[in-house]
């Protein structure tokens, strides 16, 4: 069984790509075991690989983060529901100040 990492890439660009031309909550719906399996679980774990490896070379324990796909819109004139990409970080454990990674 693949894990989807290797097409991670080429699935979150055409997943995004259509997201971008339909952001409605109905298409959303209709596509959001395609976003669950095909995007948030890939890149969940391509978020644990990197933290280690960034904090293999940071010395500083990391923790990743993929930011929600829902967005904001209360105080946006842009009312679209959704983020049309993908965005992870990697913060620090402890807040002694290490570094922030973002994607």
């Amino acid at each position: 069984m693949s894990d989807g990492f290797s097409d991670l890439v080429v699935r979150s660009n055409a997943f995004f790509s259509e997201l971008a031309a339909n952001n409605t909550r109905d298409w959303f719906e209709a596509h959001k075991s395609t976003y669950t399996d095909d995007i948030k679980k890939p890149a969940e774990f391509l978020g644990d690989i990197l933290a280690e490896d960034l904090s293999r070379l940071s010395g500083t324990t990391l923790k990743p983060k993929l930011f929600r796909v829902y967005r904001d819109v209360r105080f946006s004139k842009d009312k679209t529901p959704y983020n049309p990409r993908l965005h992870m970080s990697w913060s620090p454990i402890k807040p002694a100040g290490g570094p922030l990674f973002f994607s």
